[in-house]
């Protein structure tokens, strides 16, 4: 049942995390939600100007700190809101945590506790537990752990802890198998269409798929091996042979990044360079843009906008080439 007068927060967030949010929102009966993407702020001014006129209502101000330069524009005009509003900040770089907020660091941490976990339901609790900073009869529940990596066949949600699990479930019925590599994002913020677009058109196809996702960096506090031990327990035996005759690598950043590093640090490509090589198979990199949908990528003269960074400069220094684009975003 949703409250008579809902906590009013309207929030800055990554892009890929609204649906997530508007999903936990209506699930929630303590608060009314208007959330605004960076990616759109960083694109249309008027977007910055339509989250200043909400905000200047809301009970809540909630910020994820990204690296994006309309952040000094937030930053310089934070002061314009009346006294009283209750700002909280959290960000991937835990130096930004509490940046500019009128709650304590750890209101902020903990805040960041539930984006890490992920889910519908972590931030359902998440956005109770910034209304409860308004209104402390709201109940605080604690984040609900989630894996960090694991086998997942979408539309099945379950996770596999091993390839003997994962085959119990999924049988491999052809000779050859392909790996999906894909981030844990899909897992907890996602439907995972493209992973299952991809394993049904592969099946028909006479292959076998393996499609594992991992965290985006090692974290051993958390339980995190990152992108490159979890490919290296899934997608290799034993004794170090591989269980695919492919891959295909869905993840954003290099395999290698390190926790809080600078996502395009080109240093810990090598990383991924020396686990290719023992893989030793074909690997494709295909280019997702987020940015645009498939027909506006189209009529763009320039073609694809931040993903030459991401989906094309970038894999370069994995050794990855010839990219071609398989899906585009979708409004």
């Amino acid at each position: 049942m949703i409250s008579p007068n809902p906590i009013r927060i309207v929030s800055i967030m990554w892009g890929s995390y609204l649906p997530t949010f508007l999903a936990a929102a209506e699930a929630s009966g303590h608060v009314s939600l208007s959330i605004f993407s960076q990616k759109e702020i960083e694109n249309d001014a008027g977007v910055l100007e339509l989250f200043w006129q909400r905000a200047a209502r809301a009970d809540v101000v909630f910020l994820y700190w990204t690296a994006d330069g309309f952040w000094e524009e937030v930053n310089a005009r934070l002061d314009e809101f009346a006294a009283g509003k209750t700002i909280i900040t959290t960000s991937f770089d835990p130096a930004n945590w509490g940046r500019r907020a009128t709650v304590e660091v750890p209101v902020c941490a903990r805040a960041y506790a539930y984006l890490a976990e992920g889910g519908v339901e972590n931030y359902r609790r998440l956005l109770d537990f910034i209304a409860h900073q308004v209104d402390p009869a709201i109940l605080v529940e604690e984040p609900v752990p989630l894996p960090w990596q694991g086998i997942l066949h979408p539309p099945d949600q379950t996770v596999y802890p091993t390839v003997e699990a994962y085959r119990q479930a999924h049988p491999a019925v052809h000779s050859r198998t392909v790996g999906l590599f894909f981030s844990r994002h899909t897992f907890t913020n996602t439907d995972g269409a493209l992973e299952a677009e991809l394993i049904t058109a592969l099946t028909d196809r006479g292959v076998n798929v393996l499609p594992v996702f991992s965290h985006g960096v090692k974290d051993t506090a958390a339980g995190a091996l990152g992108p490159i031990e979890t490919a290296e327990r899934f997608f290799l035996d034993d004794d170090g042979s591989p269980r695919i005759q492919a891959l295909i690598n869905l993840h954003f950043f290099f395999l290698g990044r390190e926790p809080r590093g600078d996502v395009a640090a080109t240093g810990v490509a090598a990383q991924s360079v020396e686990f290719f090589s023992r893989l030793n198979v074909p690997v494709v990199k295909p280019v997702v843009a987020y940015s645009q949908e498939i027909g506006e990528w189209e009529e763009n003269p320039q073609g694809l906008l931040a993903e030459v960074t991401f989906g094309i400069a970038m894999p370069e220094f994995e050794g990855n080439i010839e990219p071609i684009i398989m899906p585009a975003a979708a409004r």
